[in-house]
């Protein structure tokens, strides 16, 4: 009995080790399995890991080379500039009425023969054409004046302007002072017709001489230059 029990007893001892070299086996494989695949994937994450530190070195550089901190042009840039201090004391030169500018003096007031009118011959002794504020000035002034009385319409007057205005522009004396005043036509105003009635006159193209403001000559003729020179240097002689 006992040798029948034994070998089934050695056969299952038997069994039994190799199942636990079996399982052994397998449980070492299994580790070794698990520990390259843990090596390998510590591997992979350190080279990935090694890669990610270099891009970020390389990324930090970059920004580092073209921070505007280390960038003298961009330094120079956001610098502000010195603001040029100002005084809000300082006079202005156009104001009005400044104490530092002088005030010119005024010009002595008084009659004077060089008023708005326009000058249609003559320096020294200027032809003018009549204005009211030159002729009071003229007769304020103690000078010889000619009156013209001219129609645009009268061909007579046409042809004897020229005449005047040559005489007057040989005149080289300052005594004497003329006027051509409009009679009876569109450009007459209410001041030459007063005129015209003050001294009588009835035709164009007459001439009155005055001096010292009373009339001392009359003509209704037509006059050439020589007749202007000649009636006039009558007038100053006397």
């Amino acid at each position: 009995m006992k040798k029948g029990l034994a070998a089934p007893a050695v056969l299952g001892i038997v069994a039994l080790i190799i199942v636990v070299v079996a399982i052994g086996f397998f449980v070492s494989r299994n580790g070794d399995s698990n520990s390259n695949s843990s090596s390998t994937s510590g591997a992979r994450n350190g080279a990935q890991i090694d890669e990610d530190a270099l891009a970020d070195r390389t990324e930090l550089a970059d920004s580092l080379a073209n921070s505007p901190v280390d960038s003298q042009e961009t330094k120079d840039q956001t610098t502000p500039a010195a603001k040029t201090p100002t005084s809000s004391t300082q006079p202005s030169s156009s104001l009005p009425n400044s104490p530092s500018s002088p005030t010119s003096p005024s010009s002595p007031s008084g009659p004077t023969t060089q008023a708005k009118a326009t000058i249609l011959a003559g320096t020294s002794a200027p032809l003018y054409e009549f204005d009211k504020a030159t002729y009071d000035a003229a007769l304020a002034s103690g000078k010889i004046i000619v009156l013209y009385f001219h129609a645009s319409w009268c061909p007579f007057c046409v042809a004897e302007l020229p005449r005047a205005q040559a005489a007057f522009n040989e005149l080289t004396t300052n005594k004497v002072v003329g006027f051509k005043v409009s009679y009876n036509d569109d450009q007459t105003d209410a001041t030459e017709k007063d005129l015209a009635r003050q001294f009588g006159v009835a035709y164009q193209h007459t001439k009155i001489i005055l001096k010292g403001g009373e009339r001392v000559l009359k003509s209704p003729e037509t006059w050439s230059k020589e007749r202007y020179l000649s009636e006039i240097e009558k007038v100053l002689a006397n």
